[in-house]
């Protein structure tokens, strides 16, 4: 099985001190595909997005996660990216978890195993397998 490794991406760059009125200044000259702002407690967060392979884990992601809750009977909708804008918006930030608060009974190890499979259909079908057996 190939693991999926995500190519090394640069650091962003951060400035303090900033207001709301500047972070939306900055926001309309730096509005461009590619790079991502973000701003909390007068932190401006400049980041450059990561590329292919990251978008294609992303889409994996959200099709093992709709895949779950289409089987266990979830009535949901898919949103996919959501910008917040507001002054107390808050940062996203991603850590790794062994349990889901949201979804307790979803198997975390056949969930990273699927992930990090290198082909994409096999993945899903692997996953939708495991879940409804």
């Amino acid at each position: 099985m190939a693991i999926a490794v995500l190519e090394p991406v640069a650091e962003p760059i951060v400035i303090d001190g900033l207001t709301w009125q500047d972070f939306k200044a900055v926001e309309q000259l730096l509005d461009r595909p590619g790079i991502r702002l973000s701003f909390l407690a007068g932190a401006l967060e400049i980041r450059k997005m990561p590329g292919r392979q990251h978008e294609t884990l992303k889409k994996r992601i959200a099709a093992l996660i709709e895949i779950y809750l289409e089987i266990k009977g979830f009535d949901f909708t898919p949103t996919g990216s959501v910008t917040l804008a507001s002054e107390g918006a808050l940062v996203n930030r991603y850590q790794s978890i062994l349990k889901s608060a949201l979804l307790p009974d979803l198997d975390m190890d056949l969930f990273q195993q699927c992930i990090n499979q290198s082909n994409h259909a096999a993945a899903l079908r692997e996953f939708r397998q495991a879940v409804t057996h």
